[in-house]
Order: structure tokens, then sequence, then C-alpha cells
């Protein structure tokens, strides 16, 4: 009796060491077989990754381009303006996708030589990042501070007219009844008219002044670099502090002008002309300031040409462009 049922104690367990074997074999069957299936799933991501992600963004970055909706010679008209508006808008939304550029996550289960493919994906997407958001900021930066331009070209396009027309013309200033019953005129003999002397006529010049050559000239500070802002292109650092040192000194100039035309009502106020004076003084350094920094960043300038300035910052903007056309297509 012993020896039989040690013999039956041995049966059954050598019958339950096969049978762990055989399940063992199974689980490794199975193992194997959810990580051939884990590493074709993330065969078939990346490569739809590659295909509808990854391609069409190279596409985009190596056309991406604003210099060629600029125009050079005349203002741009209302439909150009919007063709350059929605241009920056397409860059912006490239620069988006360049952001959040991410290859698909590795799932668990993979093998070694897939997590090895999905870590090589990941720093070719990191490289590419690198590699484009340099030079495609730098044409978003220019794509933006050109539009604002333009905008505020036409803004101070009207402001100057509104200005101008507040200008009293050739003629009478004043007319002045005094107590004695006798009369007596002002009248303005400058061809480029006169500040207004009466009231409300001098209200109106104050508003017209600040609009065009405060109000304006600070928004034009603000985009060529001042305050918080970027200058447009890095190339021309030099030319943007230039234009914010002067720009600030010239508003200011501006503001002290108008504020001593608001406080008289004298037609030879000394205030008045020394303040126009020291305007006109800062407004000529500062032409003279944008040239020389101009000349020094950007040798091969034509300041005498039309549009000389903006035809060698678009030779700039162009570099950019190229470059961006130039950075390899990682992994395609």
């Amino acid at each position: 009796m012993p020896l039989a049922l040690l013999l039956v104690v041995v049966t059954i367990a050598g019958a339950a060491a096969v049978l762990s074997a055989v399940r063992e074999r199974d689980r490794q069957r199975d193992r194997e077989q959810a990580q051939v299936a884990a590493d074709a799933a993330f065969g078939d991501a990346a490569a739809t990754w590659r295909a509808d992600e990854l391609a069409p963004l190279v596409a985009d970055v190596g056309a991406a381009r604003f210099s060629d909706v600029v125009v050079v010679g005349r203002a741009e008209t209302i439909a150009e303006s919007t063709v350059q508006k929605a241009r920056c808008d397409e860059l912006l939304a490239t620069r988006a996708t360049v952001d959040g550029l991410a290859p698909p996550a590795a799932p668990d289960g993979i093998s070694a030589a897939a997590r090895r493919s999905s870590e090589e994906l990941e720093a070719l997407a990191d490289g590419y990042r690198e590699a484009v958001l340099a030079p495609l900021s730098e044409v978003i930066t220019y794509c933006g501070y050109y539009i604002r331009a333009i905008a505020l070209s036409r803004e101070a396009s009207t402001a100057e007219g509104a200005l101008d027309a507040a200008v009293t013309k050739t003629g009478l200033l004043d007319r002045t009844v005094n107590a004695n019953g006798s009369v007596t005129t002002t009248t303005c003999t400058s061809p480029d008219g006169c500040i207004p002397l009466t009231a409300a006529a001098r209200t109106t010049y104050v508003a017209a002044y600040t609009k065009a050559r405060v109000d304006v000239l600070g928004r034009r500070y603000a985009n060529n670099g001042g305050g918080d802002s970027d200058c447009r292109l890095s190339d021309l650092a030099p030319v943007c502090a230039v234009y914010v040192e002067r720009t600030a000194a010239l508003t200011a100039g501006y503001q002290a002008f108008i504020d001593a035309v608001a406080a008289t009502t004298e037609l030879d106020d000394p205030g008045v002309k020394a303040t126009g004076g020291a305007a006109d003084a800062l407004a000529a350094a500062f032409g003279k300031a944008l040239d020389a920094a101009y000349a020094t960043t950007l040798p091969k300038v034509d300041a005498g040409a039309d549009d000389g300035y903006l035809r060698e910052e678009l030779v700039l903007l162009k570099g950019y462009e190229a470059a961006l056309s130039k950075v390899p297509a990682p992994g395609l």
C-alpha cells in the first residue's frame, strides 16, 4: 500500500509538472504573440504618423514664405494686405504644429527593437523641431511686424491728413474787437500753415497732432522692438535699438510741443517755439541715426533707392526661408 500510494503521488506530481510546463509554454506563446501584435500596432501607428502628420508638416515648413507676398515699390492694396494676413496666420498654424510635433507613444509590451525605434522617432522629432523653430520664428516675427507696419502707415496717413486739415492755412488766424471798437487781426503767412489761435480750432489741432505724432509713433515704437516686443529680424537688432531709443526721445519731444501749444493762445509763445524747434531737431537726428544704423548693419543698402531698406530686409528674410527649405526631413 505505501508503495502504491507513492506511485500514485509521483504520477500525479509528474502530471502536474507536465501541465505546468504546458501552461507556461502557452503563456510564453501568448506573450510573444502579444508582443508581435504590439510591435505591429506601433509600426502601423508610426507609419500613419509619418504619412499623415510628419510628411505634410515637412512640406508646409519647406514652403514657408512671407517675402513673396511683400509689395516693393508701392503701397499694398487692401486685397494684398488680406493675403499677407492670411499667410501670416498659416505660418502661425505651422509653428503651432511644429511645437506640438510628437510621434505616437510606445505602448507597453513592445519589443526592445520597437522601443529603440520609438526612441529614435522621438529624437528625430526633437531634432527637427529644434532645427525648424528658430528660422520659422524669424519669418513669423517679420510677418507680424510687417502687417502691423502697413496698418500703421495707413493710420498715419489718415492722421496726418486730419492734422493738415486742422492747421490754419495762409490767411486770417484771429480777429479781435478791442474795447475801443478797433479790430486786431492776426494772419498766417507760412506756406505750411499755422497753429490756429481760436479755442475750438486749437483744441481740434491739439487732438489731431496728438493722434498723428504721439499716438502713432508710440505704436511704431512697440512694433520696432520697443517695450516687450521683439525686433522684426535678429539681424536688425542694432537698427531696432536705434529706432527704439530715438523714437522714445522723439515721442517725448512731440508731447512736450503739443503740451506747450495746449497751454497758450499766443501766436509767438516762446515755449511753443522752443519745444517745436527741439522736436524738429529730434526728428532730423532720428533720420540720420537710423540711416547710420542701417549703413552699419546692412552695408549694401542703398538708402537713396526706393524701398532700399525694405529690399535688403527681404534678402535677410529670404535667407531664413531658404534655411527652412533645407531642413532635412526626419526619417522620411
